[in-house]
């Protein structure tokens, strides 16, 4: 499987459950978190996809910064808006995911806010719908900038659980 089809997973639909294992993160309280709450949110509703359908492709590129790169583990280098897209709808349509659908349960989200930066790891179980053991488990790590009332992605990343490589508790 094409590793940016692969990554592109760890995008799919959850609904954002602030803080984690760290009792030092608190739920969003600030106008700036729960702004970015929403974004990882719409983002998230943006990539899930019911059996035969398709994510939401315009929600989703309004999302990112002109200039977002995408970088699967692995990779020497990132990828740009168009090929990260390209790569997610030909997987959307090309796997057994085509048949059945898939969103995730984000688990967690950790982050930080800086003025009109900010970065956010969120942890996630991906499910066929109607299933309740996930398929997969992973962390993304995620880098916004502010442009106005809004948060925009400008870089992405995740990270599968695999075999020796369990997810560290502070995300779950």
């Amino acid at each position: 499987m094409n590793l940016h089809r692969a990554f592109a997973l760890g995008l799919l639909v959850g609904l954002p459950a602030w803080g984690c294992a760290s009792p030092s993160l608190a739920r969003p309280t600030s106008e700036e978190t729960r702004s970015l709450a929403r974004t990882i949110r719409e983002l998230y509703d943006a990539f899930g996809f019911e059996a035969g359908g398709q994510a939401d492709w315009m929600t989703m590129s309004a999302l990112f910064a002109d200039g977002a790169v995408f970088v699967a583990p692995g990779d020497k280098k990132g990828v740009d808006e168009e090929r990260f897209l390209g790569d997610f709808q030909e997987y959307c349509t090309t796997s057994p995911y085509a048949r059945t659908g898939l969103h995730e349960r984000v688990l967690c989200i950790r982050a930080d806010v800086y003025g009109s930066i900010a970065h956010a790891y969120v942890s996630f179980e991906g499910h066929v719908p109607g299933e309740e053991q996930a398929r997969t488990r992973g962390l993304d790590s995620l880098q916004f900038v502010r442009d106005g009332p809004r948060w925009l992605l400008v870089s992405f990343t995740t990270q599968y659980e695999r075999s020796g490589l369990p997810m560290p508790a502070r995300f779950l």
